[in-house]
Parts: C-alpha cells; sequence; structure tokens
C-alpha cells in the first residue's frame, strides 16, 4: 500500500494538546511539552500511511506527587565488643556514681564519663557489664568504644601496658641519660626524647651474629 500525499497547499494546524486526569478524560488545562523528554515533546507526527495525525494524550501529574518516601524500622545489632564482660583483678576498686566510673590499683587511679547512651552494672562476681539505653546506631558504636575504655583502665591501673621496639640498623643503638632517651639512628645529631612521669624505660643491648 503506498501513503497517500496530502496536497502541497495545505497547511497543519498546531493545537495546543490536553491533558487527560487521573479521572479519564481531558481535565481542560494545556500540557506544557517542554517539562518531557525531547522524545516526547511532538507526540503527535503524521502517518505516513493515512495522512492523519495519531492523537496521543499523555497523563501528567505534579513532579512533587511522584515523590514516595519509604520508611521501614531499622534493627540496631548489638555490638559484639559491648556486650563482653569485663574482668576485675582483686587489686582493683571500682567505684560507680551514676555515669562517672572510677577505677583504682596498684599503678594508679583512672576515671571516665559514660555518655548517656551506655549504662554500667557491677556484678557480685566483680565483673563489670556495659548496657545500652537506646536502639540507635550511636548506642551501638559508644557501647563497644566505652566498653573497650574501661577495660583499658582496668588493665592500665593493674597491670600497665608493655611496648617494645628492636632497632636493627648498622650503628643503631639507644642510651638511657638521666630523664632522657638517646637515640642513634643514623642521622646528623642523636635522637633526645624526654620520658613522660609515670613511665619506665629500659634498655637491653643484644649482640647479634649472622653465620654464613
Amino acid at each position: 500500500m503506498k501513503p497517500r500525499s496530502r496536497p502541497s497547499g495545505d497547511k497543519i494546524e498546531r493545537k495546543p494538546w490536553l491533558c487527560a486526569g487521573a479521572g479519564g478524560g481531558c481535565a481542560g488545562k494545556k500540557l506544557d511539552m517542554a517539562a518531557f523528554s525531547p522524545s516526547m515533546r511532538y507526540p503527535c507526527l503524521k502517518s505516513s500511511f493515512f495522512g492523519e495525525r495519531s492523537l496521543i494524550c499523555i497523563t501528567s501529574h505534579h513532579p512533587a506527587s511522584r515523590v514516595v518516601f519509604l520508611s521501614r524500622p531499622v534493627q540496631c545489632k548489638e555490638s559484639r565488643i559491648g556486650k563482653k564482660p569485663i574482668e576485675v583483678p582483686s587489686n582493683v576498686n571500682v567505684a560507680m556514681d551514676g555515669q562517672d566510673v572510677r577505677v583504682k590499683g596498684p599503678l594508679g587511679e583512672l576515671s571516665l564519663t559514660l555518655p548517656c547512651e551506655v549504662r554500667i552494672e557491677q556484678e557480685e562476681s566483680g565483673r563489670l557489664k556495659l548496657f545500652r539505653t537506646l536502639d540507635t546506631k550511636r548506642a551501638s558504636k559508644m557501647h563497644g568504644l566505652f566498653r573497650t575504655l574501661t577495660d583499658n583502665m582496668v588493665v592500665g591501673v593493674s597491670k600497665g601496658f608493655e611496648k617494645r621496639l628492636l632497632l636493627v640498623g648498622v650503628g643503631f643503638r639507644a642510651v638511657l641519660e638521666e630523664n632522657d632517651l638517646v637515640l642513634s639512628l643514623g642521622f646528623s645529631h642523636p635522637v633526645r626524647m624526654a620520658i613522660p612521669e609515670g613511665m619506665q624505660v629500659k634498655v637491653f643491648v643484644q649482640f647479634w651474629r649472622k653465620m654464613i
């Protein structure tokens, strides 16, 4: 079938399109085609077979009506670190006053203030346990953080912390001079570090022999 050609003298009258409402039919409002993508700005084109315009009625709503907000409950999992109990040695005393925790041992005394999202309890066996007071993500983070800080206080006042440093290099050495630690690390000058109060530093000289 050959398409019918329109006479050259005919003119195509362009009329504004009407928008169909949600209830069907045309609502009588002009449709702003500029709001659509370029491919939808000219929806009605001349038919190549019948020489007629195919009418396309597009339903348009306000952009804000298309936005849908979905809400769902978020389940905050309990911190694996926060739920672990803290073992308290017999030579450590723990005093609690509300959100304030004070730990005293043979090496000193430390204190910590807990946030409102966390509470602490001491069992009959002497162990400490921390609990969340709120079911939020922040409370879950604070639960594990302050459990670790409380455990570090107990270890610090009872046994303390130890760090060993091994110097490997030609001419590298460490020497104690009164309250300073002097390090020779290959620079043009020795590195002198003051030892803070309450910290003990020991230097062990070892000679390594490489067997060939």
